[in-house]
């Protein structure tokens, strides 16, 4: 967030992140209030992303199934429209329906963003698949949580606590060396 700061006086026609997952919130939400050009275009914010839980995966979690973590292909690429109030983001289906929301409240302060979700994996980049045709194999390769989220868009799956290196691991190998008032007693 701190870096995003270095863009203060930013005025940018056109935004692009890559992979926003990356991104904390708080930098990404002031980065667009920079999308403010003055050339003549209107502006816009493109990013691209990799599923994993966190603010990304809240966000356009109307896009995705909250039960199995995977897009919604009836949703994709549907036009939703947000409003952030008092730090808190209303989302509806017409710009007319966020502003009829709030009736008492300054349409300025209210001025719907638009956002939407586009589901892609490595079948929707045949050019790419074409230069490096063992892309899929080397996603297949990759641990379950991985490919879940890389190959299949599982926005949901997590690690679980030890799925790397399991807790017995470290108890086995330092029992022996652990100093005794350490110890756990039963």
């Amino acid at each position: 967030a701190r870096d995003a700061l270095g863009f203060k006086g930013l005025q940018a026609d056109v935004m692009a992140f890559d992979q926003l997952e990356d991104f904390e919130a708080k930098a990404f939400f002031y980065l667009i209030s920079r999308n403010r050009g003055s050339a003549g275009i209107k502006a816009y914010v493109r990013a691209t992303a990799n599923p994993q839980p966190g603010w990304l995966a809240d966000f356009l979690q109307w896009w995705w199934d909250p039960n199995t973590g995977y897009a919604i292909p009836e949703r994709d690429g549907v036009l939703r429209w947000m409003v952030r109030l008092d730090d808190q983001i209303y989302w509806g289906d017409s710009r007319q329906e966020m502003l009829d929301r709030w009736p008492d409240r300054d349409p300025e302060d209210i001025d719907p963003k638009s956002v939407t979700f586009i589901r892609a994996t490595a079948d929707d980049n045949p050019i790419g698949l074409a230069r490096n045709p063992g892309y899929k194999a080397t996603i297949n390769a990759m641990r379950h949580v991985d490919k879940e989220r890389l190959g299949r868009g599982n926005w949901l799956i997590r690690d679980d606590d030890g799925a790397e290196f399991p807790a017995e691991y470290f108890l086995d190998i330092y029992a022996d060396v652990w100093p005794s008032k350490f110890q756990m007693t039963q």
